[in-house]
């Protein structure tokens, strides 16, 4: 009895050992998965955002360490603290596009601001600071001018469409992919095809991406999501000298920046209207022309759920198509809270 109670006393304990190194075994595995999805985001995160990044030096020109940075989101008023290193440095990654202002500060020095400053999609904005002794603080207000249009941290080549430009040209058929070939290199698509050349690179190297999320169509088509045109921030048109997180594109690529609600609210409202009696007759146009009449309408309505922490970002589009086919609808909607 005894000798059979000591055995199943044994097994328990290797049974329980055996479970409990499955469950480390076990543990370890989904930090290990955990570890290898993040550090996939936040490469992603990189590539619908940008950073700032700076130097802090005194009015000698020596570095200052250990100053305090202060970065403001003035659309979400969305702060991060930062602290220079010993070379005087700071770097604030994965920003998202919009106005920001920084601010520096350090005991015995004249603490300074910068306003005024607009981070595109993928830019490496340099913001840096000469600090001055000063007993009592001092702001110094910097409104930032065009230099900051400049990004002399990558060789990347291309341009940024804003959602100002977005806004102001006409677009017949409201797609914004007829602005890609506003960049230089970037040739249009010939009548009857949807393909963009890059550089003399074939139509099928050009990559789409909407908020870091790859789009590209598996054909040559256009990518498989068309965003809706209010809800454009900017998108910025790469013909060449990538970076490295922009991997598998041939030719050019085309990151797309969807709007995000901040702590006022604001919207829109449109509608396009194209028919028989506005448009222009054509050369080869029959003298008794088909009908035609197009509407297009829509809106949009952003603001915060939370403010300072939460926003929303509504989107609604429609089409009525009354041609030659008859009666065409179609409706679109999107939602974003950041």
């Amino acid at each position: 009895m005894k000798g059979e109670l000591l055995q199943t006393t044994l097994i328990n304990k290797i049974i329980s050992k055996l479970f409990r190194g499955r469950a480390v075994v076990r543990s370890r595995t989904l930090l290990l998965l955990a570890a290898f999805l993040l550090s996939g985001l936040s490469a992603l995160a990189q590539i619908h955002t940008g950073s700032i990044t700076g130097l802090v030096t005194d009015s000698s020109g020596g570095v200052v360490p250990k100053a305090q940075i202060k970065i403001t989101n003035v659309d979400t008023d969305v702060t991060l603290d930062l602290v220079t290193d010993s070379a005087g440095l700071y770097v604030a990654p994965n920003l998202l596009p919009g106005h920001y202002s920084v601010a520096v500060d350090l005991a015995g020095f004249q603490g300074q601001s910068k306003v005024g400053l607009v981070l595109s999609l993928s830019q490496t904005l340099t913001v840096s600071f000469t600090l001055h002794p000063g007993g009592q603080k001092q702001e110094v207000t910097v409104v930032g001018t065009a230099q900051q249009l400049v990004d002399t941290t990558k060789s990347t080549m291309g341009d940024v469409i804003t959602s100002q430009a977005v806004s102001d040209l006409p677009l017949n058929g409201r797609d914004f992919m007829d602005l890609v070939p506003l960049t230089a290199g970037v040739v249009p698509p010939p009548e009857g095809s949807n393909k963009y050349y890059t550089n003399g690179s074939r139509g099928a190297g050009t990559g789409f991406l909407i908020d870091g999320a790859d789009v590209t169509s598996p054909s040559i088509d256009p990518p498989r999501v068309l965003p809706n045109l209010e809800g454009i921030g900017e998108f910025s048109v790469t013909t060449s000298n990538f970076t490295a997180e922009y991997g598998r594109v041939l030719g050019g690529l085309v990151n797309t920046h969807i709007k995000s609600g901040t702590n006022a609210y604001h919207g829109s409202a449109f509608e396009y209207v194209r028919n028989t009696s506005l448009d222009a007759r054509n050369f080869f146009d029959i003298p008794n022309r088909l009908p035609f009449h197009l509407n297009q309408f829509g809106g949009s309505l952003g603001g915060p759920i939370v403010k300072d922490k939460l926003h929303f970002w509504r989107l609604s589009r429609h089409a009525r198509d009354r041609g030659r086919h008859g009666l065409h609808q179609c409706s679109h909607g999107g939602r974003a809270g950041r």
